[in-house]
């Protein structure tokens, strides 16, 4: 995106949560954002914006709508947030422990968290497992982040 395709995708976001842009402050704003989204093409910003005003009642921060492009150009699934990933591991274990066969296709931040938990991860179970495995989780789930969404 050029800098006048940013400050029209810009007012388009405002526009989008019916927020009021002060003229003096657009050109701050569009240098803040540019780092975030100057190489994505200005179609591509405009069709994520949609689905990113649904999941959110605020407006959203320029590395969010990079998130969101950049899921939508690579077809990337986004990631659980940790109490999310707890759930379907917990889910997991105990169709391990009672002989289910589930088919269980959890995310790759998930298959890394239990991977570095090691022979351990099979016995989580108390509150303070929780704390343990949203450690290790948060800590993959920055490393996915990294390597899928840095500049």
């Amino acid at each position: 995106m050029n800098r006048q395709e940013l400050e029209s995708f810009v007012k388009l976001v405002y526009a989008s949560y019916d927020r009021i842009l002060v003229p003096k402050d657009l050109s701050e704003i569009v240098r803040a954002w540019g780092p975030y989204l100057e190489e994505f093409d200005l179609p591509a910003c405009e069709k994520v914006l949609p689905n990113i005003c649904m999941q959110s009642l605020y407006t959203p921060k320029a590395w969010e709508i990079r998130i969101g492009v950049l899921n939508y150009l690579n077809k990337i699934t986004p990631p659980p947030n940790a109490q999310e990933s707890w759930a379907i591991y917990i889910a997991i274990m105990n169709d391990v422990n009672n002989g289910a066969s589930r088919d269980h296709a959890p995310h790759p931040v998930l298959i890394e968290t239990m991977k570095a938990l090691g022979k351990g991860a099979g016995s989580l179970s108390a509150q303070y497992d929780r704390k343990q495995f949203e450690a290790v989780y948060d800590s993959k789930l920055r490393e996915f982040q990294k390597q899928n969404y840095g500049i």
